[in-house]
């Protein structure tokens, strides 16, 4: 009888050392997850910037007037161009800013009959259309394997464990303030 809370106190340290182990590995399948899907999106990123010479190259060529939005985007594109980069608010923000930049283009598109009608426009809108959905189904996934990150590095007991290997909230990809903006369209 006299080990009793001995053999009790060494089960239950025991028990909460494994409820530890399995939440630090609950931690880290969630942020491998969170990684998983950042790769995803990296990679649908990989075929917007491959595409995106070919698209300004053909538009170029009928919308002299546009030079704006053509330096724009190839400013955005240098400095977002970057696979592989860790995640971070700033990049979220550049991929942002470079979608709507894109989206500008598309619709100054509209106003040039002649390039509306170019099959190699029209195949290049169509792979742009195309990797933009996949970049917000990735995009998705993305959020929502940052939310199961986060939740768990923020309940409780995750949250102490988190805290003490020193494991932080991840970004989540947003459309940022760009998706608010109302485009411009400028008709001749």
């Amino acid at each position: 009888m006299e080990f009793l809370p001995v053999i009790f106190a060494v089960t239950a340290a025991v028990l909460i050392l494994i409820g530890c182990y399995v939440l630090y590995v609950q931690i880290i399948k969630r942020k491998n997850d969170a990684e998983e899907a950042w790769s995803d999106i990296d990679v649908q990123l990989k075929k917007r910037y491959d595409l995106i010479p070919n698209l300004v190259t053909v538009a170029k060529k009928y919308m002299e007037y546009e030079k704006d939005v053509f330096t724009e985007i190839t400013m955005l594109r240098s400095q977002v161009n970057v696979p592989g980069k860790t995640i971070s608010i700033d990049r979220i923000q550049a991929e942002t800013k470079l979608g709507g930049a894109l989206n500008q283009l598309m619709l100054r598109v509209e106003n040039y009959p002649d390039l509306k009608a170019d099959q190699q426009m029209l195949r290049l809108q169509r792979t742009l259309v195309e990797i933009e959905e996949h970049i917000a189904a990735s995009r998705r996934f993305y959020n929502s394997a940052v939310a199961d990150f986060n939740n768990v590095i923020k309940i409780f007991p995750g949250n102490l464990i988190a805290a003490s290997v020193g494991v932080k909230p991840i970004e989540f990809f947003t459309g940022g303030e760009e998706i608010h903006k109302v485009p411009e369209v400028n008709p001749k």
